[in-house]
């Protein structure tokens, strides 16, 4: 316990490095921890060791640490790796426990759009739609090329017009 409270100390420090030591002597002591894993992914983000965030959310997955978050945390990291398809394989995980999230709708088509599989882009794009339109402005935050895309302005505008 010592050992977390060192690494927050440090971390909210934005001493990443200390962060990174204790929080490693942390998982020495008991790697079953998914607090602790989580805590690690988030401190190898800001030292931008980015595999080793991915390691992090991983096993917190494998514990049974199933937040919302983490999938979002790990989906953003293997997309910034440039591992789409498994990004996209994160999502569906998540999707069979959190229905019904729009996040989860847009984030695909996103993903989707990169990897110039349209049609599974705008059927996700639209589902996304059809559970929250609002959060669209997601894609602009996530994906920037993707909502300033042609392609996806006009669905975004023709779904709005068919709705108003």
């Amino acid at each position: 316990m010592k050992c977390l409270i060192l690494t927050n100390l440090y971390y909210n420090d934005e001493n990443y490095q200390k962060a990174a030591y204790y929080i490693s002597k942390a998982l020495n002591i008991d790697d079953d921890n998914s607090l602790y894993w989580r805590k690690y992914a988030e401190i190898q983000l800001k030292l931008n060791f980015f595999e080793e965030a991915v390691t992090g959310f991983k096993n917190c997955l494998d514990l049974n640490d199933d937040a919302f978050e983490i999938y979002i945390g790990l989906t953003d990291v293997l997309s910034f790796l440039g591992e789409f398809e498994d990004a996209i394989a994160v999502l569906f995980k998540a999707q069979k426990i959190y229905k019904n999230i729009a996040e989860i709708e847009y984030r695909l088509a996103g993903l989707f759009f990169v990897l110039n599989k349209e049609k599974y882009s705008f059927h996700h794009l639209i589902e996304g739609f059809k559970i929250d339109y609002e959060y669209h402005i997601i894609l602009k935050e996530v994906f920037p090329t993707v909502f300033e895309n042609e392609k996806v302005q006009k669905r975004i505008n023709n779904y709005k017009n068919a709705t108003e």
